[in-house]
């Protein structure tokens, strides 16, 4: 591991470690929470880039991740843009649109 990572993990464990209260899945969460909080800052709150930055090929593993995990981190990224629509979608609106498709007999 890398000397630029260690500064994210806890720290090491000692001997005489109190076992009673501790939990992996926890601290695991919370290097991960940690790694992604920095990664959508030095991406500037982009989904997309903080995504490539941690490693995904998808951006949508990382939106999965905060959105159910970390949903605490929302705030840390870009709005969300709407994709615009297709410009035929206005024209179909009613039953009786002039664009509908026509049922072949």
């Amino acid at each position: 591991m890398s000397n630029n990572h260690t500064a994210l993990l806890p720290p090491p464990s000692n001997p005489t470690h109190d076992w009673t209260n501790f939990k992996l899945t926890t601290v695991l969460r919370d290097v991960e929470k940690r790694y992604i909080s920095d990664a959508l800052r030095d991406a500037g709150g982009s989904i997309t880039a903080a995504a490539k930055l941690l490693g995904f090929q998808h951006h949508q593993s990382l939106a999965s991740l905060i959105n159910t995990r970390h949903r605490d981190l929302l705030p840390e990224r870009t709005p969300i843009k709407k994709r615009p629509k297709h410009l035929m979608d206005h024209a179909r609106v009613g039953k009786r649109s002039r664009y509908r498709r026509q049922e072949v007999a």
